[in-house]
């Protein structure tokens, strides 16, 4: 067999012509004339180099596709730092191409000094090839750099959100917290209780925290210094640790039983994470982190992995081992940036800088009127300053948290939403039905508007085109929370909340309700999706639709199981407990007992079950329910045999499979059965 000879490493060069020779070609030809004719000779014989001036000697100064698809294929980058290529649009144009599509970059100093390198750039370092140093040596760096292997980039897992369109760089906040994730001087102190190494982003709500998050996540630099994965964890105010950090174990092959379940709390499940991330080198986002404690059950201390938290409390992050960073308003330069990438038109426009002073550079409310402009065009831009001239809150008397009510948001919102028509309105209202983190698809938003799906994405590329609503990954939809909290407040003093959830409990009720498999694991992991939306309905369901709600209950119990959200789950049973309770039907009562009990059971709680199978198997023998006695029986010796009591558990299940059997035997019945004479047969 022939061996093949390895393949070259592809290097793309990118200069200005103005750097380098003269104009005639002849110049480009003779390397004592062109620097460039020198570097490609010297590389062309170790590397398949793109020059333009081989490869593409007829381009024009400009930034093309066929630029574009050169850089694409090509695996490192050179740029040939000198005046005129500083200055060049189209240079710029290529190496931000490169950069962003993490093809690594190395820049080479013609001229000047290394703090003329552009700042996106200073994280890569490249040799000097000034007159004063020679040629072949300079050249002998630049080879064995083009060599050397750049690292695995990190797979990013559970992102929910991309860049939004016209997005703009905060270039001070985003290098400082870029350097501090980058930064190797992080060491963990040794204490009993090491705090993780974290950087916390702190502001106030909507001024662009998961947006600097997400792309400080993109940036190749940081995905190439923690391979292991960039892992998206969504907190928010009550979140559920455990499930989360059994989310993070399950990312790195570690089962999720080992974090949630019998014998498992916050503790253990912490310290289970913090052995499997001893020799991994990742970095988790903790978006929207509302309590410091919640923070410490992350820990990465003594590993290569680091924390990065988003949270609108200063106090909070202050708490934190690590680096704080403020994101603040933007400047009105900012601001203006931002409108000009999103509406068109020039950054240094003076009316679009009053814009950003008007609304005092509140992120979403800047971008809120960037859309308003979009759509009407450059010369409504005085009308829509005017319009924010006037002082007064359109939402003043709306019941919004304080933690989201802002001045300049509310009057940038209330003339996105006085430019909707009554449909439009009543369709932004809905959106307040949704959980405050949650996605959904075409089909939940026909169902909440109550309208068919056509009608519904016109209605949704409406809403987006206003910035009201943003389209996320795979055909789906998200809002900003603080959108969300409005929009809500708004239906509730329409009066239309309840009918809106209900809308949305009948959507999820069809698709994921006991009418379907729940013992057909693909099933049930389609479930995850909507999860947060479904317990939102359900929640709503058992106070006011408890007969469909408890039902709904009941069939997502092997989703819990599979994904062992026992804190969440036990806190829907107890609410179910309290509305049977409250209506008196015994039914509800027993059945929600005895899923309670075995709730208990999973997290290690013997005496809390063993008084709700009591409770139930009273309930079930008063109201004559055989099915209902007999799997409580089951339930309650599979726990005695938990606690080595197996007298008493060969008891329960002798009397459960009398009972059983006095039932009748139907197609449930039996598979019942089979169980349980497994577990009797374990015992005897």
């Amino acid at each position: 067999m022939a061996n093949t000879a390895p393949s070259k490493v592809r290097v793309f060069l990118s200069y200005a012509r103005a750097d380098d020779a003269e104009s005639d070609r002849a110049a480009y030809d003779d390397p004592a004339r062109s620097f460039m004719r020198r570097l490609y000779n010297a590389l062309k014989d170790d590397f398949d180099v793109w020059w333009d001036m081989e490869s593409m000697p007829s381009r024009g100064e400009a930034f093309t596709k066929e630029i574009e698809e050169a850089i694409n294929a090509h695996d490192r980058f050179v740029l040939v730092v000198a005046p005129h290529a500083l200055k060049s649009d189209y240079v710029r144009a290529e190496w931000t191409h490169a950069l962003a599509r993490c093809i690594p970059i190395t820049p080479i100093l013609r001229s000047g000094n290394y703090e003329s390198i552009p700042a996106e750039l200073k994280a890569f370092h490249g040799p000097y090839f000034l007159d004063s140093r020679p040629f072949e040596q300079a050249c002998d760096e630049l080879r064995q750099k083009l060599r050397d292997e750049p690292g695995r980039l990190a797979v990013l897992h559970n992102f929910r959100r991309e860049l939004p369109q016209g997005h703009i760089s905060r270039e001070k906040t985003f290098q400082q917290a870029r350097e501090a994730l980058l930064r190797d001087d992080i060491t963990a102190t040794v204490v009993s209780t090491p705090s993780p190494n974290a950087t916390a982003i702190y502001g106030q709500g909507g001024l662009g925290k998961s947006t600097l998050a997400t792309a400080l996540a993109l940036d190749c630099g940081i995905r190439r210094r923690y391979p292991d994965g960039i892992l998206w964890v969504e907190i928010t105010q009550t979140p559920s640790i455990e499930a989360r950090l059994g989310d993070i174990g399950a990312f790195f092959g570690d089962a999720r039983e080992n974090y949630v379940g019998p014998g498992k709390d916050v503790g253990s499940a912490t310290a289970r994470l913090s052995q499997v991330l001893r020799d991994k080198r990742a970095l988790i986002i903790l978006d929207d982190v509302w309590k410091h404690e919640v923070v410490h059950h992350f820990r990465v201390a003594y590993s290569p992995c680091r924390l990065l938290i988003t949270t609108r409390s200063g106090a909070l992050a202050g708490t934190i081992d690590g680096e704080d960073v403020r994101l603040d308003r933007l400047s009105d330069a900012e601001g203006a940036a931002l409108i000009a990438a999103r509406a068109g038109g020039s950054a240094q426009d003076p009316i679009y800088k009053s814009i950003s002073e008007a609304l005092g550079g509140h992120t979403l409310a800047v971008t809120l009127a960037a859309a308003r402009l979009k759509k009407k065009g450059a010369g409504y831009a005085q009308t829509l300053l005017e319009g924010l001239n006037h002082p007064a809150d359109p939402f003043a008397n709306l019941n919004v948290d304080a933690e989201d009510k802002d001045l300049n948001l509310s009057r940038s919102l209330g003339q996105s939403y006085e430019a909707l028509d009554a449909d439009g309105q009543r369709r932004f209202r809905a959106l307040g039905a949704f959980a405050i983190e949650s996605t959904f698809d075409l089909s939940v938003l026909a169902a909440v508007w109550d309208e068919s799906p056509d009608n519904a994405d016109r209605t949704a590329e409406t809403l987006v085109d206003a910035s009201l609503l943003d389209a996320a990954e795979g055909g789906r939809y998200s809002q900003h929370r603080v959108l969300r909290t409005y929009a809500r407040a708004l239906m509730v003093m329409q009066g239309e909340l309840d009918a809106a959830v209900g809308r949305l409990f009948n959507h999820y009720y069809l698709s994921y309700g006991p009418e379907h498999d729940h013992t057909d694991l693909n099933f049930v992991r389609t479930i995850k999706t909507d999860v947060d939306n479904v317990f939102k309905t359900l929640t709503w369901a058992l106070d006011f639709r408890p007969e469909a709600g408890y039902a709904f209950l009941a069939a997502l119990d092997n989703y819990m199981r599979v994904y062992l959200n026992m804190p969440l789950y036990r806190t829907l049973l107890e609410t179910a407990l309290t509305i049977a309770q409250r209506a008196g039907n015994l039914v509800w009562q027993a059945n929600v007992l005895r899923a309670l009990g075995d709730t208990n059971v999973r997290a290690d709680e013997a005496k809390k079950a063993h008084d709700c199978y009591e409770r139930a198997m009273l309930i079930f023998e008063k109201i004559g329910d055989l099915t209902g006695q007999a799997n409580t029986l089951k339930s309650w010796g599979d726990l005695r045999v938990r606690l080595s009591e197996l007298d008493t558990a060969r008891s329960d299940y002798d009397r459960a499979l009398v009972i059983f059997e006095q039932a009748g035997a139907t197609a449930c019945l039996k598979t019942h059965l089979a169980s349980l004479r497994s577990s009797r047969r374990a015992i005897a």
